[in-house]
């Protein structure tokens, strides 16, 4: 029997109530009324699983009328009939789905759920049928890396945009479910799988291209030395993005608990502000600032708080997946090479 992998956080009911209430639709669009007036024009709605939210409906209907573009970010487990034809009526941007697996066997033994696969393939028949926009995205585990191929054609058949990401999170939130270290790929896997999701998605020119700059980078690349500041946060977050929790904390990203302020209490305005302010104060280890393999790698911000628990450390397995995808890369240019 295969292990069942345990990726999600779940609060109890009994947590839940301890930590927050849930929000009603008609706070969350006060809320998003204020942002709109703020500015706010592209709005991700995610989770957790968005079409859990009791008052989805409802919410979804009211922040059209603000003018707001949607993009959502669902397993499409839960995509009716009903609530295809209400994102018919209102479009959004984007329906972004994961997808786990090839099969429901695949599904039951990752996700715990047997009937997964047919429910996602039966919400994205919903949404195409409806002329929705539909991109799949996919996260690779020790428990479903073996199905990518097998993920990569069901994306090509349904002519969907397909994204992979072969590296894991640690989780930053707290709950009865702890982050299984175990279950992510080890920093070895992680590059061979990174590699085969470029070969997937780009050109035979620009893939190699790529294999020729990241050769190089390895062969020849050396740090440029300590005399280089900290490198400051280079993403969206707390520029251009935020985010809030359903607990209502703004934070500048997903995967940041720190730092938050509660804008439900605060306005909107006052905790934007307080976001943006404290994005002065984030920078990159050093290490990572002067770094060789800095341009082919993914660190940022986020992924140095969830690796470390914060920003002064450098990530010890972004490091050694990047070195991998670097050793990797070079032994495939010097092969390609030696062909020619």
């Amino acid at each position: 029997m295969v292990q069942r992998i345990r990726l999600l956080l779940r609060l109890s009911p009994e947590e839940m109530k301890a930590q927050c209430r849930l929000r009603t639709a008609d706070e969350w669009l006060s809320l998003a009324a204020e942002a709109q007036k703020a500015g706010l024009l592209f709005l991700l709605l995610t989770g957790g699983e968005p079409f859990l939210y009791p008052e989805f409906s409802r919410l979804y209907q009211g922040l059209c009328k603000l003018g707001l573009i949607l993009t959502i970010n669902t397993n499409g487990t839960l995509i009716t009939e009903e609530y295809a034809d209400l994102l018919a009526t209102h479009k959004p941007r984007r329906v972004n789905i994961t997808l786990y697996g090839s099969s429901d066997e695949v599904y039951g033994n990752l996700c715990g759920n047997p009937n997964g696969f047919t429910q996602v393939m039966n919400g994205i028949r919903l949404l195409k049928d409806r002329n929705i926009a539909v991109k799949l995205n996919g996260s690779l585990t020790k428990y479903n890396q073996a199905d990518l191929k097998n993920i990569q054609c069901i994306a090509q058949e349904l002519d969907l945009p397909l994204e992979v990401d072969t590296y894991m999170f640690p989780c930053s939130r707290k709950g009865t479910v702890s982050f299984d270290y175990s279950s992510r790929l080890s920093p070895l896997e992680a590059a061979e799988g990174y590699i085969k999701v470029k070969q997937k998605e780009l050109s035979d020119e620009r893939f190699w291209q790529l294999a020729q700059g990241m050769s190089d980078c390895y062969c020849y690349g050396k740090d440029l030395g300590e005399e280089l500041p900290p490198e400051s946060i280079a993403c969206r977050a707390g520029l251009s993005s935020f985010w809030v929790n359903w607990k209502g904390n703004m934070t500048p990203c997903v995967f940041m608990e720190h730092p938050a302020i509660p804008v439900f209490k605060k306005g909107f305005d006052i905790s934007w502000e307080f976001i943006k302010q404290e994005r002065d104060y984030m920078y990159l280890p050093a290490k990572c600032s002067s770094c060789k393999s800095r341009n082919y790698c993914s660190v940022c911000a986020a992924s140095v708080m969830t690796e470390t628990g914060g920003l002064e450390e450098n990530p010890a397995y972004m490091c050694e997946f990047t070195e991998k995808k670097l050793e990797l890369m070079n032994m495939l240019w010097k092969e390609k090479s030696h062909m020619i």
